[in-house]
């Protein structure tokens, strides 16, 4: 694999790759164009942010950031093209995704603070795994519905969320087999 023919980018401001972007998301989980076409648009510097990797001219990978707390961001909607699989893309998209998370968190890092980069997977274990991340059990204030809502809707939801699930137990994996993960980031 060549890296250097691999470019990390803001869908918002790279535009000309969203009908790509639609095709590689609805390859792996099929929703109406016009769906995906408001989500994707929805995208800005301020989280949530749709970031893409590119290959030449090809979109071969993509991934969200969303925030749902200041000490906590989450990653979702990560894909590769089946196409190249097991090549290192996915590794290269992880890599930027904690990149553009330590850089949001950057400005507002407390000493004695953790900051935690997010996900859920019922498919990709081990991959994350070998990407430094750990299960944990589901963060407060992130549920399965935060890929419908914006970001002031899931901050107001974690709000309320975090106030009523205080004292609930959390467990590592679901019903359905998907876990929670975590990285921390930005280590003061």
């Amino acid at each position: 694999m060549n890296v250097e023919q691999t470019q990390f980018l803001k869908l918002h401001e790279h535009q000309g790759y969203i009908d790509q972007t639609i095709d590689l998301l609805n390859s792996e989980w099929p929703k109406s164009v016009s769906y995906r076409e408001k989500v994707l648009r929805s995208s800005t510097d301020d989280l949530p942010v749709n970031l893409i990797l590119v290959k030449g001219d090809n979109v071969v990978g993509f991934c969200r950031l969303i925030k749902t707390q200041e000490s906590m961001l989450g990653v979702e909607s990560v894909v590769t093209d089946k196409n190249v699989r097991g090549q290192g893309y996915g590794r290269i998209l992880m890599e930027g995704v904690e990149e553009m998370a330590n850089k949001y968190y950057e400005p507002r890092i407390e000493k004695g603070k953790e900051h935690y980069l997010y996900l859920y997977t019922n498919t990709a274990q081990g991959f994350y795994e070998k990407c430094g991340f750990e299960i944990t059990s589901a963060p407060q204030g992130f549920g399965s519905v935060v890929s419908n809502l914006n970001s002031g809707q899931l901050s107001g939801l974690a709000a309320m969320l975090q106030k009523r699930q205080q004292s609930l137990p959390h467990e590592n994996t679901n019903k359905d087999g998907s876990i929670w993960m975590r990285k921390q980031i930005n280590k003061v």
